[in-house]
């Protein structure tokens, strides 16, 4: 079997027509046909049931295109790194929003001690997305705080972190040993993440068990922003623990102790699970992995 056959076996299998995987490849339509016969007769499998309206895949069939495209990303990865040379070899990592702002960007500023800023690739999306870049060979790694399992991609928890209350210690109403309950919080001006994540949904299930409805003051997609508001007396916020670390540490911001409130977040890194993991993803793996210890 060669390169070629795998080409053309996973153009079909995408395509799921004969003639359309032929016209994409710019080849004839028997070519094709003829090479997916050579693949069933090498294998001694059926690699698709024929239709009237297009073919499907048989569980052979699905089982060689997942493997033939990891044969072919896995081809242009070694190309790419001949051409560029071992010590060249660009790690590309995706993250999410919240992955991002809380560890993507210290972990990268240890990565480039011993890398040049030039060898890393970075691709912030929702975590959906993420995934299938890493399935169609476009990402090498991703860290996110939302995902779900899947049969196709290794993952595994790196760390935990806390959301917590934080806000000035110079906001109006802060009481000196920062203290707080539902009733204190409903009567200041709330930063909020946007609805339907998981931190705001748990915030508002927790002041819903006081007896409060939310109304934030101001909505937010980004961390940052929310974070720089508090700073700046403008109001109350919820974020990750490792997030405001620096803000908490140098005065700017001081976390609120609020009954009963516990936020914990994990954070998860995945690849595929077929993938060849070449020395910069080993490297970043191991560097993430030094969080969990």
């Amino acid at each position: 079997m060669t390169l070629r056959h795998f080409k053309i076996y996973t153009t079909v299998y995408e395509e799921r027509n004969m003639t359309a995987a032929a016209q994409k490849l710019y080849m004839s339509q028997p070519s094709v046909s003829q090479a997916v016969k050579e693949l069933e007769k090498y294998y001694d499998v059926v690699l698709f049931e024929r239709f009237p309206k297009g073919l499907k895949s048989t569980e052979a069939g699905d089982t060689l295109y997942e493997y033939a495209s990891n044969i072919l990303d896995m081809n242009t990865e070694l190309a790419d790194m001949m051409k560029k040379g071992v010590s060249q070899q660009i790690l590309r990592v995706g993250s999410n929003d919240t992955a991002g702002v809380t560890l993507l960007d210290s972990l990268l500023q240890e990565y480039t001690l011993n890398h040049s800023i030039d060898q890393v690739k970075v691709q912030v999306n929702r975590s959906v997305i993420l995934a299938d870049m890493l399935r169609t060979n476009e990402l090498d790694i991703i860290l996110t705080d939302e995902f779900t399992n899947a049969p196709d991609l290794y993952s595994e928890v790196i760390c935990r972190d806390e959301f917590v209350v934080v806000a000035s210690p110079d906001y109006p109403g802060v009481p000196k040993d920062y203290v707080v309950d539902a009733d204190f919080l409903i009567g200041t001006r709330l930063l909020l993440r946007e609805s339907g994540t998981d931190e705001r949904d748990f915030f508002e299930q927790y002041m819903k068990s006081q007896g409060y409805l939310v109304i934030p003051f101001w909505e937010s997609i980004s961390f940052d922003i929310l974070k720089n508001a508090a700073v700046e007396k403008m109001g109350i916020t919820v974020l990750p623990s490792q997030c405001v670390k620096n803000e908490i540490a140098d005065g700017r911001l001081v976390k609120l102790q609020l009954p009963d409130f516990q936020y914990y977040q994990s954070f998860i890194l995945a690849w595929q699970k077929n993938k060849y993991l070449s020395v910069p993803i080993i490297e970043f793996v191991n560097l993430c992995r030094k969080i969990a210890k």
